[in-house]
Formats: structure tokens, C-alpha cells, sequence
């Protein structure tokens, strides 16, 4: 796989974790590969694996036990799946972004609304619940500028502009791709191209041309392909500014 997506000029990997396995295991091959790195965290539907300052103690080991954990998430805000705790989800939140700071490291940001305001989303003029929500926490934290990802970003104009005017990042996947996601693809017009990341959120979000198949970090170079298109720049300087821009956010040298 990693050869692969260096083939096609994808050369340096961010392994996410979701829980404390998926964490172990993302620090296990960052330590294994030199090209590969690694975040930690619990994931906002996996609250029943939350055990407060038990939880907080795994992820810090975690990032003291090399240089290669370069952020803390996929943490956030998750009121689609149903049921869900918005108290626990909250706090296992903000007491991740409290260990990122703690670090100096960026928060890696799932942000999905309830299926309520989903169905009410059309048209809406204004943030619904989990939106206000994550933002809410992020600022009584403090999480200061270049230090905030919204992974996988499906999000309005609005929302986009929230998170811009606080200097914070935005990634998108191959749903940028899929024919009915022509609202998206505005809003990534009018996001400065400096805060762009790319991302695979494998296995999942295959690029429509490889749609239904296991996504790859390969593959990620179909959404990098998009961005040049909508702003109108030739794909090897976009590649180039994708990077520069992943390796400020996660402060990731060179090799």
C-alpha cells in the first residue's frame, strides 16, 4: 500500500487513531515506517471505552514514547449515531483538547450533526447543535490558530467560515468527488488553498472513480486532482501547497 501511493507521489502518511487500539497500533507502524505518523485518540462514539484520566494516561504514554504521535484525535462532536451522550461526549473532548495543548499538538476534529438537524440542513441559515457545540469547546479551551483540523469537513459555507476566521484547517476526502457533492466543492472555492489538507478517512470515502472499492492513501491524489480543478491551478503546484500545508499543521520536517 505505502508503495503504491508513493508511486503516484503520495510519500508521507498520518495513521489516526480512533480508540486505544487503533491508537497502539497507529504509533506501532509510525514507529516502524520512517515516512509514517501517527495521532491518538478516542473517537466520540466510543464513549463506553471512556475511563476519564485512565484514558488521558494512555494517550499521554502514547505521545511520550517517541517523536512520532503528531497529533491527538479523531476526537469531536458525533450526535448522528443515535444514542449518544452529548454530556460524555463533551467532556471526552475537552479534556483531549486540553492534552493537545498540553503537548503542543493539533486536535484531529470529527464534527457529524443529529439526523434531525440533517434532515432540516438544506437551505439552514445558521449552525445546528453539534456545530455550536464543537465550537464552543474549542474556544473555551483556546485552541489558538494552526492547531485544529476538521477532518473530513462535509460542512456548509458558514461553518467553513467559522472555522477559517479561527485560523484553523480544513480536510477533505474523496467525497469531494461524488456527483451530488456540488456544495461542497463551493465551499472549497472560497477556502484559502494554505488551509486545505487532504485525507483518505480509509477504508472508507473511495474517490468516485474507485468508488465501493477500500480506499488508500493513493487514491487520495483523485481529491488533490479536484482542488486543482475548482481553484483553477495546476496540480503540481496544489500538490506542493498540500504538503507544505500537512507538514505546518502536524510539524512534519522533510526527510
Amino acid at each position: 500500500m505505502i508503495e503504491r501511493a508513493k508511486a503516484v507521489g503520495v510519500h508521507t502518511f498520518v495513521c489516526v487513531g480512533c480508540d486505544e487500539e487503533s491508537s497502539r497500533a497507529s504509533v506501532k507502524l509510525a514507529s516502524e515506517y520512517g515516512s509514517l505518523y501517527a495521532t491518538v485518540g478516542l473517537h466520540p462514539t466510543d464513549g463506553k471505552y471512556w475511563e476519564g484520566k485512565k484514558s488521558i494516561a494512555w494517550m499521554r504514554e502514547l505521545i511520550e514514547s517517541g517523536d512520532k504521535v503528531v497529533g491527538v484525535g479523531e476526537t469531536g462532536i458525533d450526535y448522528f449515531h443515535e444514542p449518544f451522550d452529548s454530556g460524555l461526549q463533551q467532556e471526552m473532548f475537552r479534556e483531549q483538547c486540553l492534552l493537545a495543548q498540553e503537548f503542543d499538538l493539533p486536535v484531529v476534529v470529527h464534527l457529524r450533526m443529529g439526523k434531525q438537524s440533517s434532515q432540516l440542513a438544506e437551505g439552514r441559515g445558521q449552525l445546528n447543535e453539534a456545530e455550536q457545540d464543537c465550537l464552543q469547546i474549542l474556544d473555551e479551551v483556546g485552541m489558538v490558530e494552526g492547531k485544529v483540523l476538521f477532518h473530513c469537513f462535509s460542512g456548509d459555507r458558514q461553518m467553513a467560515e467559522e472555522v477559517l476566521k479561527r485560523g484553523w484547517f480544513l480536510s477533505f476526502s474523496g467525497v469531494l468527488t461524488y456527483p451530488n457533492a456540488s456544495e461542497l466543492r463551493e465551499v472549497v472555492k472560497m477556502v484559502p488553498i494554505d488551509r486545505i489538507v487532504v485525507e483518505t478517512d480509509c477504508p472508507f470515502l473511495a474517490p468516485q472513480k474507485y468508488r465501493g472499492e477500500r480506499n488508500e492513501p493513493a487514491y487520495v491524489v483523485e481529491t488533490a486532482q479536484m482542488i486543482a480543478k475548482l481553484k483553477e491551478m495546476e496540480i503540481g503546484e496544489v500538490d506542493t501547497v498540500l504538503d507544505a500545508n500537512a507538514r505546518r499543521l502536524f510539524g512534519i520536517k522533510m526527510l
